[in-house]
């Protein structure tokens, strides 16, 4: 027998809108056996959660890494599309944390690179590229560039 999704799991996957014409009995079919050209593979967006997995240690960024994006560590996930988040926060302080925005709290604000205009400072979010060269490494093949908000210095 076939897997089916159920209608809940499809509206979080359409969105609001095209949630709204879909009827409580409509399911779809998986068919592992059709391939479209398009499909690229899947993957995930980093953001928050790699501003704190690119801060642990060694050996447990290893250890998310093989489970995230590994083609030869069993079990894995086996992800190989990375989303990088331009980050729009402010420069974190010494404890990890937004000075800007307090509720932000640690990892959760993703610092910019662009200090002031014309100046960067490439090193501001080493957590969040640690992880995207360790994807890379273990065979993530497809890099995205997104942004969840403006700069913050374009909103003071």
């Amino acid at each position: 027998m076939l897997p089916t999704l159920p209608i809940a799991l499809l509206a979080a996957v359409l969105g609001a809108s095209d949630a709204a014409s879909l009827q409580p009995n409509n399911f779809t079919r998986i068919l592992p056996t059709v391939i479209t050209p398009n499909f690229e593979g899947w993957g995930t967006s980093l953001a928050w959660w790699s501003v704190f997995a690119g801060q642990l240690s060694r050996c447990q960024h290893k250890k998310l890494i093989d489970l995230l994006f590994s083609r030869k560590a069993y079990p894995s996930l086996a992800l190989n599309i990375v989303r990088y988040n331009i980050g729009g926060s402010p420069p974190l302080d010494a404890t990890g944390k937004t000075p800007a925005d307090p509720l932000l709290g640690q990892y959760r604000g993703v610092p910019s690179m662009q200090k002031a205009p014309g100046v960067w400072d490439w090193t501001a979010d080493m957590a969040q590229l640690r992880v995207m060269a360790a994807a890379r490494d273990e065979g993530a093949s497809v890099f995205e560039a997104f942004s969840n908000s403006r700069m913050f210095r374009c909103i003071e």
